[in-house]
């Protein structure tokens, strides 16, 4: 009997040493480090996902008309989208990127208050230093996105979105936004843009913005295409 036991025992430990190992390898596969190197994984995006991530980054149907696409090539960025999306990385960098805000947040609040502990002091030098790496990822991927995005659409068309995106806080119109302009004049015709929407009549500063090649030729598109662009963009997101 004895040998069985032995047997027995020599068996358990040679399970219970696999079983270890097997936690070990899982751990180290599946489990994102503590530090800035979070593991992406691939994703299954919703419509929903795919229109707010296109036009939180300047994608719209508006955005693409102004800038010249047609229908079928707002089909192409839409799939184009679609695809870099379920590749994770953004989605990952955002929701990382949240939970870094959130946490320094919390931190910084008990600091301030002093009730922050030793410990949660150490926490937070630590957080600000992991949000600002996120932060810096997230806009790498922000960028990759939009790239993916708009791959092979045609320099023009590329260039046309990217003014619109780089004067996407000025509140005016989106045919005012087709140009570059100094800081000076945006504010011109931010106060144009307020009195029109006051009282009905534009300004002359806003007329002869509008007369400019872009501007005309965005209200030209958003008059002959948008609705056809938007149709082909709900489209391909459905």
């Amino acid at each position: 009997m004895k040998p069985r036991r032995s047997r027995s025992v020599r068996t358990v430990m040679v399970v219970t040493g696999i079983l270890s190992c097997a936690v070990v390898v899982y751990a180290a596969v599946n489990l994102a480090p503590s530090g800035n190197t979070p593991r992406v994984r691939a994703r299954v995006v919703t419509n929903a996902q795919i229109r707010a991530t296109l036009i939180a980054h300047g994608l719209g149907p508006a955005e693409l008309t102004a800038a010249g696409l047609t229908p079928n090539q707002a089909i192409v960025l839409v799939g184009n989208a679609r695809a870099h999306l379920q590749g994770g990385a953004l989605l990952t960098a955002e929701e990382n990127l949240a939970q870094s805000k959130t946490l320094v947040g919390h931190l910084a609040q008990l600091a301030q208050s002093g009730k922050a502990s030793a410990e949660q002091i150490r926490d937070l030098a630590e957080g600000r230093a992991t949000l600002a790496t996120r932060e810096a990822t997230a806009a790498t991927a922000r960028a990759n996105f939009i790239n993916a995005a708009v791959a092979g659409l045609g320099e023009s068309v590329q260039a046309g979105l990217a003014t619109l995106r780089t004067n996407t806080h000025w509140p005016v119109p989106i045919e005012l936004r087709t140009a570059s302009r100094t800081e000076a004049q945006w504010v011109v015709l931010r106060d144009a843009a307020v009195q029109e929407r006051s009282d009905g009549r534009a300004p002359q500063v806003l007329l002869d913005a509008r007369a400019e090649s872009a501007a005309a030729a965005a209200l030209a598109a958003a008059s002959d295409s948008l609705a056809a662009v938007t149709t082909a963009w709900n489209q391909a997101s459905d």
